[in-house]
This record gives C-alpha cells, sequence and structure tokens, in this order.
C-alpha cells in the first residue's frame, strides 16, 4: 500500500529573499523545520532558484483599492504566474507572508484549487498600510482561513481590519536558540550593536544622535538599505567616524560574533512587528534598549532591556547611558533566558499545528 503523501505547503512573500529581513528568514526557518511535522514546504517568491518557484506578483490599485486600469495587463500575467505555480504544485495549504496586495490573487484562486489560505502579519503590513490596501485589507483577512500575527498589538490591529477572532492566531516569532548563543569571552564595555535594513522606520538616525552624546561608546551597525548614504553623511556631521560603522550585511556567523561581543544591542526602530534580531541577540546573552513599539515590550522584561518612547533621542541616550554602566541592573543570563521563550521550536511547531489542522 501506498503511504499517503505528507501535505504541502506553499510559502509566499512578494519580499524578495535577498533582502534578508526577519521575515525572509523566518522563512527559511519554517523551509528546514517544517518537514520534521510531517509537512512539505514549498517557498515561492521573486528571486528563488529552485525550477519554477520564482513568482512575481505585480500588483496595482488605483482610488479606494479598485484596480488601476494600467495594471490589468501585469494583473493577467501575474494570476497566470501563479494558476501554473498552484496547478503543479497542488498545495494543501498556501501561506502568504507579509500581507500585500497579492492576497488578492491567492484568494481568486482558492475554489479553483481548493486551498486553505493563511495570511501572515508581520508589521507594517498591517500597522501602515498604503491608503489601497487599508481599503482592501478587511476583505482579505475576512476570506483566510487563518491569519497569524507576531505580537498582541498587531492581533488587535488585525482585529481593528477585520479580521475574525476565531480565525486569529498570534504566533510569535522564534530564534534559533541553538546557533544564536552567548559566546565563551566577556562583553566589551562600551561596546553597542545594532541591526537590520537601512530605512526610516529603523530608526538609525535616532541612535546616531543618541550615540553623538556618549563620548565612550562605539556602535557596529550592520545591514545595508536606501538610507546608507544619509546615515554616512550623518555619521560625517556628528563626528562620529571613529566610533561608529556601518557594517553592511553580515553573515550569521560575523553577526553574531558582533552580537557576542557588545554589551547592548539597540534597537530605535519607529515601527516593528516582532523582531527577530532582537530575538537573537537575547538570545547570544546580549540585553537590549529598544523602542516600545510592536512586540517589543512583549519580550523585554525585567533584566533583559530597556524600553523607551520611539524619535526620542534624548531618551534612548540615557538608556544607553544606564544600559552600558555596571550599576543598569541587566543580566546576560536573564536575557539568554528570556529568549528561550521565544525558541523557533514553539514558533515552527505552532505554524506546523495549524497547518496539519487546516490540511485535514
Amino acid at each position: 500500500m501506498t503511504a499517503p503523501r505528507p501535505p504541502r505547503v506553499l510559502l509566499v512573500s512578494a519580499t524578495p529573499r535577498s533582502d534578508r529581513g526577519g521575515v525572509q528568514r523566518m522563512m527559511d526557518r519554517l523551509v528546514e523545520t517544517l518537514p520534521s511535522h510531517g509537512l512539505a514546504p514549498v517557498r515561492a517568491g521573486p528571486d528563488e532558484a529552485a525550477p519554477g518557484a520564482r513568482l512575481t506578483l505585480e500588483v496595482g490599485a488605483g482610488q479606494g483599492g479598485r484596480p488601476a486600469l494600467r495594471a490589468l495587463p501585469d494583473a493577467g500575467r501575474s494570476l497566470l504566474r501563479l494558476a501554473r505555480l498552484l496547478a503543479r504544485i497542488r498545495p494543501d495549504v498556501v501561506n502568504l507572508h507579509f500581507v500585500t496586495g497579492a492576497a488578492a490573487y491567492l484568494v481568486a484562486l482558492r475554489p479553483v484549487f481548493r486551498y486553505r489560505l493563511v495570511l501572515s502579519g508581520h508589521g507594517a503590513d498591517l500597522l501602515d498600510p498604503t491608503p489601497a490596501m487599508a481599503a482592501r485589507l478587511p476583505g482579505f483577512l475576512a476570506a483566510a482561513d487563518a491569519v497569524t500575527v507576531v505580537s498582541r498589538e498587531l492581533a488587535r490591529v488585525a482585529q481593528t481590519r477585520g479580521a475574525p477572532e476565531d480565525r486569529l492566531h498570534m504566533i510569535a516569532n522564534g530564534a534559533d536558540t541553538a546557533f544564536w548563543r552567548p559566546g565563551p569571552s566577556e562583553p566589551e564595555p562600551d561596546r553597542i550593536v545594532a541591526s537590520g535594513r537601512l530605512l526610516p522606520i529603523k530608526g538609525f538616525d535616532i541612535l546616531l544622535e543618541a550615540l553623538a552624546g556618549l563620548p565612550e561608546a562605539c556602535c557596529t551597525i550592520a545591514g545595508e538599505g536606501a538610507e546608507r548614504a544619509l546615515l554616512e553623511r550623518r555619521i560625517a556631521e556628528l563626528d562620529l567616524g571613529a566610533r561608529v560603522r556601518l557594517a553592511g550585511h553580515l553573515g550569521p556567523e560575523q553577526l553574531r560574533e558582533e552580537l557576542r561581543r557588545a554589551r547592548l544591542f539597540a534597537m530605535p526602530s519607529r515601527r516593528e512587528g516582532m523582531p527577530l534580531a532582537l530575538l537573537e541577540a537575547l538570545a547570544c546573552g546580549t540585553p537590549a534598549v529598544a523602542t516600545a513599539i510592536g512586540g517589543i515590550p512583549d519580550v523585554l522584561s525585567e533584566g533583559t532591556g530597556i524600553v523607551v518612547p520611539p524619535d526620542d533621542a534624548s531618551a534612548f541616550r540615557a538608556a544607553l547611558a544606564r544600559g552600558l554602566s555596571t550599576e543598569s541592573g541587566l543580566s546576560r543570563r536573564a536575557a539568554r533566558a528570556r529568549a528561550e521563550h521565544f525558541s523557533d521550536d514553539a514558533c515552527y511547531g505552532r505554524y506546523a499545528a495549524l497547518f496539519r489542522t487546516l490540511a485535514t
């Protein structure tokens, strides 16, 4: 007798894998871990290398979220590309990470291919959608078989935008705590590290303003993005060139070493869902100074970090100064223990359980 095939899960994101953000790292781990739960994942996106998995879904909308006439040819081609992929894979579950207008295609084709649809919100997609997306989100969220979010704040926002409470699942991001772990050496006393895409939403301009008033502190900022040139100019204007390094994209081993050497992790973001970078820092035993937005207050507890309002360089500077002091009350052991509550085993096990339930 032939064994039944494992349920197939198609993981889709409109964000390129090369973006290397938290959503993409999370999808990497889903692909790695779902087979151990009896599921067969397939990943599709704009720059996937696997044959047939490259998928670009062009989306265009006009006033109030109605389709724009100029976008119809690209929309037709996108729908056809997606239909071909679905016909080849025949997924039982389709999971869209970061809710974009691409959800319209997945909702439209669901009756044809009879899959269950899971929409996963990660942050700005629900917190700060464009006017066109804000008009369409209630329909997308109500049509999904399940909606996942990564923090309590996003759960509240998802409900206000139309996600049915009985189909809403809060699944925090999970860090690979076997890889992200403390090193054998003590951290350097005045060293700070930050990581993330160099975009306005990440608030690195606030971090530079804060560092200007901390003459003993040095900082490595890991990441690339459109704001690099602006940040380089600001570093020069504030005379921070000897103390602040824009390190560019670092591989996991390099970033782990930076986190192990640092006394503090800095996250001055203006918007976040459940930042994976924060969990990875804590797993390395590095306490954090971060803004009180998104899922950050869900993560940082006593002894693991300090939270301050966003867009307040003075408050961020004071928190960094306190965190670097020997009397901060922050503990590397507490940081590591807190990260273990957000292990990827717990996170991806919950995704797997949801997918299996929907696939039956």
